[in-house]
């Protein structure tokens, strides 16, 4: 079976039409003190999992408000983000529209990022959901900020799923680890107001990771 380990999951070709990737963490930051946040989140009982209509363990609602959001940040900072991406967050905030506890999940949820250091960037893409997805404001996380936004909505829609069509993204994945680590460092600069400390961390992460991945990986 070939694989290929991250510090994060596994890479397996278990089928020759479909990627799977198994994850011993569902998400991380590479701020250290971030991570240790989002790690205690994952195993207190606000990180809730439940089965779905196919007997599949997997995050309950309440929790993918937190969950999707850091993945969407994390892709931000990796390498782009797409509007489908942006359109699983819509279908998780219409799903919570109905729950009895909605004013206190939204509440909840926000706040859990805020202390995770997303703040702002959450609030740059309620932005978005609005403008794109016509998202009503009580299912709003936070008050959405435009400024914020556009800049997300422009890289969203330059470099498009996973930023394949932004020219500013070469580099990224190919050459020197050095040189993609610089170059994903002077991609980012223009992110720093949405967490300076995850964009100032990733350098040093990168750099640990590709050690970590010759002993490992």
């Amino acid at each position: 079976l070939e694989c290929k380990a991250t510090a994060a999951h596994v890479e397996c070709k278990l089928f020759p039409d479909t990627e799977v990737e198994l994850h011993a963490l569902p998400a991380f930051l590479r701020c250290p003190w971030n991570q240790r946040k989002l790690e205690r989140w994952f195993n207190s009982p606000d990180w809730k999992i439940t089965l779905n209509g196919m007997g599949m363990r997997v995050p309950a609602v309440e929790s993918d408000l937190v969950y999707m959001m850091v993945h969407m940040y994390h892709h931000i900072l990796m390498e782009g983000l797409g509007l489908r991406q942006l359109m699983d967050y819509f279908f998780v905030l219409k799903a919570i529209a109905a729950s009895p506890t909605k004013e206190d999940s939204i509440k909840a949820s926000y706040d859990e990022l805020s202390r995770l250091g997303m703040g702002r960037f959450s609030s740059g893409i309620m932005w978005v959901m609005r403008e794109i997805f016509d998202l009503p404001d009580e299912l709003m996380l936070c008050e959405a900020e435009e400024k914020t936004g556009r800049l997300l909505l422009d890289e969203i829609l330059t470099g498009g799923n996973f930023g394949r069509f932004n020219k500013n993204n070469k580099g990224l994945h190919s050459g020197p680890a050095i040189g993609r680590i610089l170059n994903r460092l002077k991609r980012n600069m223009r992110f720093l107001t949405l967490g300076p400390w995850e964009v100032l961390c990733s350098p040093f992460w990168s750099l640990w990771h590709w050690f970590w991945r010759k002993r490992y990986g």
